[in-house]
């Protein structure tokens, strides 16, 4: 293989500890068979080596793919109000205020008692660089729970759709024996 990689970083995936003498900063086959082996272990194979530098590299790969989807979801979404459009904040905290307003604004549907009729509810008119002037919108059960599956649950599912879709797109990149370059793309 005429690839380079971070032997340091496929080693630590193999194993900790290594003991050896010479320089892996080149990457390459040849530094790797320079190196002077001063461990009881076997010395792994090259090929080995490269596999474990892309296990690691996927690894990493997929740790940012859920940490941008997560990122994707809590940074909210937008959604028409009356023609108007708005961005509601969905952190943690906000999904699980959406999800029990929901349970409520279902409740009061089925005909609960002394449930509220309406609901008051943040939104952001003129949402921009992560900012935007508040807004206080008043929403009965019926149009709450519209704004929670066409709007709440509609953005999380999306985000989360693109973020498997970059996982499959991961998993057969790695079983065709993508490169680093090309897992770090995706």
């Amino acid at each position: 293989m005429g690839n380079v990689i971070n032997i340091r970083m496929a080693l630590e995936q193999l194993g900790t500890g290594w003991k050896f003498g010479g320089s892996v900063t080149d990457g390459t086959q040849e530094a790797w068979q320079a190196v002077t082996w001063e461990d009881k272990r076997v010395k792994p194979a090259w090929a080995d080596l490269c596999a474990a530098h892309i296990a690691t590299i996927a690894s990493r790969v997929l740790a940012a793919i859920d940490s941008e989807t997560s990122a994707a979801i809590i940074a909210g979404f937008d959604y028409v109000v009356d023609g108007v459009s708005y961005h509601f904040s969905y952190d943690a905290f906000d999904q699980q205020n959406f999800a029990d307003t929901a349970n409520v604004a279902l409740l009061a549907q089925m005909g609960g008692t002394g449930l509220p009729e309406s609901v008051n509810w943040n939104a952001y008119k003129n949402w921009q660089n992560s900012k935007g002037e508040l807004v206080r919108l008043t929403f009965t059960a019926a149009t709450f729970l519209t704004l929670y599956t066409a709007g709440a649950v509609a953005h999380k599912a999306a985000r989360m759709a693109e973020g498997g879709a970059r996982k499959a797109a991961l998993a057969e990149a790695v079983a065709r024996g993508a490169t680093a370059e090309e897992l770090e793309a995706i």
